[in-house]
């Protein structure tokens, strides 16, 4: 469950929990959830992103076969992905993309 899913259930149980706890503990309740740290996404080459929606959308729902070279190689990918993939700090930026979302690193634009 999602920091604004909760956020969203004690609002609409507000009325009941300050009855049973009084409005202070409601305070203190709705400030501890808004101080939890949710996942910051990681950023991506755009060839990454694309490879992930393609999974998911189409292919495959596992982590690991997403992340497996021969698999990708099956499914007509860069040599670019498969390289970037196959570095280790690489793979731990894949699977949080995978898991918490990601956003596209920006091109670089030379004038």
């Amino acid at each position: 469950m999602k920091k604004q899913e909760v956020l969203n259930r004690i609002e609409t149980q507000k009325k009941t929990i300050i009855e049973l706890t009084g409005w202070a503990v409601y305070v203190y309740i709705e400030e501890l959830i808004k101080s939890i740290d949710e996942p910051q996404k990681v950023v991506v080459p755009q060839f990454v992103a694309d490879w992930i929606e393609v999974c998911k959308e189409h292919l495959t729902h596992s982590l690991y076969t997403a992340m497996t070279p021969n698999f990708m190689k099956e499914n007509g990918q860069s040599l670019d992905l498969i390289l970037w993939i196959k570095k280790a700090s690489n793979q731990d930026i894949f699977a949080r993309a995978w898991l918490d979302g990601y956003e596209v690193e920006k091109e670089k634009r030379y004038t």
